[in-house]
């Protein structure tokens, strides 16, 4: 954790021997922020899948995991920032929601960084009104696409013409869904005062807020476990789950129909 007290040279310092535990514990030679997206990635959909911590980790409940999201999220700004890799990061972000034929949407579902790997990383580079406006849809038509694909066929991308055009029941997509809730309700929780100016990009001004707000992010973490809990898991519908995480989804009864004839009709 790296607070306002706390030198810059000693939290680099801090992240190096990290990196270096890393490096002896699974013998790769170059850890980098994008191994911190990974993880981030991997411990919020253990989140969206209502899954233990202790199964993997061998300790830590729901809310000290959710202690540690804003923390994990520091240590990728930190390198991305400090090595000048966000324009380049949001070439590729924005590369990744171009419109693709269908045959490339499916293959992109079984990349590594993949539309969870970049919906993590998009929190981390898109700016709280950008998201509003016109990524957030996107990104959830993007998930709910991958989640059907992958009820298809899990394990390799299948040809677009066996992808059935008739949603799954609620169950296929929940676990996306869940996620891509979390992400949503992490910019109107935690940074939705976050603000961008001329100088200061949003990246740098998300790592500046994450440093300097340690209080209000723990506040904010039990308001993300009580929503996904109280009001997320327990939905039973994407119709009932719009209405929970207020997403604005014109038709939601027929909302996975009409993107899957949109996307994936030949």
């Amino acid at each position: 954790m790296w607070g306002p007290s706390v030198a810059e040279s000693a939290y680099a310092n801090c992240l190096a021997r990290h990196n270096s535990y890393l490096q002896e514990a699974t013998g790769q030679r170059d850890i980098s922020y994008m191994q911190t997206v990974h993880d981030l990635k991997l411990l919020l959909f253990r989140f969206a899948q209502a899954k233990s911590f202790h199964e993997d980790t061998g300790g830590g409940g729901p809310q000290s995991n959710m202690n540690l999201v804003p923390y994990l999220m520091q240590m990728a700004l930190y390198v991305i920032n400090t090595t000048r890799r966000s324009t380049a990061e949001e070439r590729n972000l924005n590369t990744y929601l171009e419109p693709k034929s269908a045959d490339q949407l499916i293959d992109s579902f079984y990349d590594t960084e993949g539309p969870l790997y970049y919906l993590t990383l998009a929190i981390m580079l898109t700016p709280y009104s950008k998201w509003m406006l016109t990524n957030r849809l996107i990104h959830l038509n993007r998930i709910i696409l991958m989640a059907h694909v992958h009820h298809t066929n899990s394990s390799i991308a299948p040809n677009v013409r066996s992808v059935p055009l008739t949603p799954h029941d609620y169950t296929a997509y929940k676990s996306a869904l869940m996620f891509f809730v979390l992400i949503n309700k992490m910019y109107e929780c935690y940074f939705k005062t976050v603000e961008v100016t001329e100088s200061k990009s949003w990246s740098v001004s998300l790592a500046d807020y994450i440093r300097h707000n340690d209080e209000m992010l723990l506040k904010s973490s039990e308001i993300m476990m009580n929503a996904l809990s109280i009001d997320f898991l327990p939905c039973t519908s994407f119709e009932e789950l719009c209405d929970a995480a207020c997403l604005s989804v014109a038709d939601p009864p027929n909302h996975i129909k009409n993107i899957l004839n949109t996307y994936l009709r030949q």
